[in-house]
């Protein structure tokens, strides 16, 4: 299938998740996704901290393959506090995730405290829950980003993925290395991500949260998992994947995979 980029300005890869979900509607198979390369940043820079391209900039696309339509959805809705405000707080790109049973889109820009989740029954997405995600670790204030601040340089623990978990959406976040970590990081060798001691920081600083997104509004936190290991994946049945093969406890000839469901605390 052709591809549906404006050019190809940028590239990141990941290896526990997906930016595209397939998905059927009335007998013609759909994508919605993420991405990035759907506009040109010559034209509207993130370097220029400029808030009017959260106006203009669209990176959520649903891609017809049959007949090869690419449609460019709203990426940040008029409710975002910092479209809102006027305030430039990065590319701030968002996250997708597409529930295909409830035929429900999630929409969670990276920087922020807002989940937007639309109904996408019909032929365009309509906006039906707005909402506010709180954690002890994330500051309610977002940091204004400037045209010469280095994204890198920053302790905001900014969201890292998003996924549809049965009943549930799930909001990940992680915590930061600290920025004087880092300065003293650099001083050693630009190339940071070689250092040994870089390793020993994203150990010690990088911690992974989720969020408990049910029913247009946030239901709980999963500060750890009860096994060890890393989110893998997670499905419509509500079970939540666990791999503990990339860095295992102890060394095994053979995979493990734990499965998990969401169990509420009864008040």
């Amino acid at each position: 299938m052709p591809h549906n980029a404006v050019g190809l300005y940028g590239l990141t890869i990941y290896t526990m998740r997906t930016t595209f979900h397939p998905y059927v509607n009335d007998g013609i198979p759909y994508i919605v996704g993420e991405e990035p390369n759907s506009y040109n940043p010559a034209e509207y820079d993130p370097k220029k901290a400029d808030p009017s391209f959260y106006d203009h900039v669209r990176t959520v696309y649903n891609y017809n393959l049959e007949t090869e339509e690419n449609t460019l959805l709203e990426t940040f809705p008029e409710a975002w506090g910092p479209r809102q405000e006027r305030r430039f707080v990065g590319a701030s790109l968002p996250f997708v995730a597409y529930h295909k049973e409830k035929k429900e889109l999630a929409v969670l820009p990276i920087r922020g405290d807002q989940l937007f989740v639309y109904d996408f029954s019909g032929e365009n997405p309509i906006l039906k829950d707005t909402v506010t995600l709180v954690h002890r670790f994330r500051p309610k204030e977002i940091p204004t980003f400037g045209p010469n601040d280095d994204p890198y340089l920053s302790d905001y623990p900014q969201f890292t993925d998003l996924r549809m978990l049965g009943d549930y959406i799930l909001v990940e976040f992680r915590t930061k290395i600290p920025t004087e970590v880092i300065r003293e990081l650099r001083a050693k060798s630009e190339d940071i991500y070689n250092l040994p001691e870089f390793g020993v920081a994203l150990k010690q600083y990088s911690k992974p949260y989720y969020l408990l997104v049910k029913d247009g509004k946030q239901v709980g936190v999963l500060d750890l998992f009860p096994v060890h290991g890393a989110l893998n994946f997670t499905d419509q049945d509500g079970i939540l994947y666990v791999n503990d093969n990339i860095s295992p406890e102890v060394e095994r000839d053979y995979n493990v995979f734990y499965r998990l469901r969401i169990k509420e605390a009864q008040n």
